[in-house]
């Protein structure tokens, strides 16, 4: 929701500073992402309105579990007690480094796969800053109306991927990284060479957005849901997982520099 309001604060900004050229349009622009963050920042209270009030939580160990009436206090037992007092205390002891690591090797295929979308993505998305000729009727360096529409139509495949979980669930996540990466490699050649159809091109970024959504989304929903993962260990998991989403971004823009400054890009 955040991303398509900021991609379309973008696009509304830029029109309103519809002086072509010149230094008024200059100043107009450097203030624009100020105004976008200014503007966006209203959305944090329908995120703050989702956690409190929709979002459903799990009762804390002072709630507990409602008890069926007709259900004894006790319940009666043929198997001897037995006292773990002496197993507990010869079963050894897990510490935080080695939970860590454990819980690293358990998530490590879902963060790897999150990573890698995002880094495939983030390539794509960046190449279409280039994507245009420069011979073309849409070129316009001075003018971010194009490159703000293309990433309006990330956004809202990444929005509408995202709310699909209750249709649609993909285990297979691994394919959508194939996938992804397939689209990073046709951005760089459509940056470098321009042989796709302009008109065609927000099209083809809706798909690269339902491709990253879908892959977020599936990931994370495996990370609550599957049994491989212990239920103490889950927000542990969450927590990895998440840290190579920045992974992923920051690789991504690095590669993408690289392209740019020391490539054939360079000059497209």
């Amino acid at each position: 929701m955040a991303g398509v309001l900021g991609a379309s604060l973008y696009i509304i900004l830029a029109c309103a500073a519809s002086e072509p050229g010149g230094d008024k349009r200059t100043e107009q622009l450097k203030h624009m992402n100020k105004y976008v963050f200014l503007l966006s920042t209203p959305i944090v209270l329908v995120y703050w309105v989702a956690y409190f009030f929709i979002l459903e939580k799990k009762p804390t160990e002072g709630e507990g579990v409602a008890r069926d009436e007709k259900s004894p206090l006790i319940q009666a037992s043929s198997s001897p007690v037995i006292d773990d007092s002496t197993s507990q205390s010869n079963s050894p002891v897990e510490s935080t480094v080695q939970r860590y690591l454990r819980c690293f090797k358990l998530c490590l295929w879902l963060s790897l796969n999150l990573g890698a979308v995002y880094f495939f993505e983030y390539v794509a998305r960046i190449c279409a800053a280039k994507a245009e000729p420069k011979g073309s009727i849409y070129y316009n360096p001075t003018c971010p109306e194009f490159y703000a529409a293309i990433q309006l139509c990330y956004q809202a495949g990444v929005l509408v991927s995202r709310s699909s979980l209750p249709l649609v669930k993909i285990r297979r996540v691994g394919v959508l990284s194939i996938l992804q990466m397939i689209n990073m490699v046709v951005w760089i050649f459509i940056a470098w060479k321009h042989f796709f159809p302009v008109w065609l091109l927000p099209a083809y970024m809706i798909f690269v957005g339902l491709l990253g959504g879908a892959s977020y989304v599936n990931i994370f929903y495996l990370l609550r849901k599957e049994d491989f993962i212990p239920d103490a260990d889950r927000e542990i998991c969450i927590n990895v997982t998440a840290l190579f989403i920045s992974i992923g971004i920051f690789g991504g823009c690095g590669f993408q520099t690289l392209l740019f400054n020391y490539t054939n890009l360079k000059e497209a």
